[in-house]
């Protein structure tokens, strides 16, 4: 997979192409408190598919953290594209002084492989787990470097529409356990996804939002970046 062919579409600067660059929303985003700005690679890398290897990985990092350093920036987390990655690509990452990653719940649905191995029932297994929580809550001990996902938040939109309320139920049902064992809870989602019925995703959002607040005030549950999620209150 090359993103070089992105190349000819790419405009001058963000006020002529704000869909290929953001440095205000970068500045938004530091001048927020309790944020964090992280790094996804510099070319959206995918570290498992054919033609990876580790000196391109290395090469794309060490950009992503150059064009960090420049606005003053350092990197200590990483969320892999895909979420694919090895033992070596943590290696690389820890060299740079990068601590944190988003790692995989450990049900095999979710294992790290390539996309060849994302295969019919990988997928149609995560989908009843994001609709029932058949495979778990997804919770994890605060602490470690890897910092792993617990469910992805889903859009409500196309035939799975009638089912989102249940899929938000799930994410709930997780949030309370995380904050009734004190351990951690990873949510995460594109925001780009919410481009359609943006409406009622945000709402979806304020309904996840008014349950931490809830589980905030009765246990003293509270809301991390990847590179603060060890820390006590």
């Amino acid at each position: 997979m090359s993103n070089y062919r992105y190349l000819d579409e790419l405009g001058a600067d963000e006020a002529h192409d704000p869909y290929y660059f953001g440095a205000s929303l970068v500045d938004q985003i530091a001048d927020c408190p309790g944020q964090e700005i992280a790094t996804h690679t510099m070319s959206h890398y995918y570290c498992l598919e054919p033609g990876a290897d580790m000196a391109s990985f290395a090469a794309d990092l060490d950009a992503a953290c150059q064009v960090a350093k420049q606005r003053s920036i350092t990197l200590q987390s990483i969320v892999f594209p895909r979420n694919q990655y090895s033992p070596l690509h943590l290696d690389t990452i820890e060299q740079r002084g990068i601590r944190r990653y988003r790692g995989n719940p450990g049900a095999w649905a979710y294992r790290s492989v390539a996309g060849a191995g994302q295969t019919l029932p990988r997928r149609l297994m995560r989908l009843i787990d994001a609709h029932t929580g058949v495979l778990g809550p997804h919770l994890f001990r605060p602490g470690g470097n890897n910092v792993p996902a617990s469910h992805f938040l889903r859009p409500r939109a196309g035939r799975l529409t009638a089912l989102h309320p249940y899929h938000l139920a799930v994410i709930e049902r997780a949030m309370t356990r995380a904050a009734q064992t004190e351990t951690g809870f990873h949510l995460w989602w594109h925001p780009h996804n919410f481009g359609l019925d943006t409406e009622a995703n945000l709402a979806g959002l304020d309904r996840i939002i008014a349950h931490f607040t809830r589980l905030r005030e009765e246990y003293g549950m509270v809301s991390r970046t990847m590179a603060t999620s060890g820390e006590r209150q």
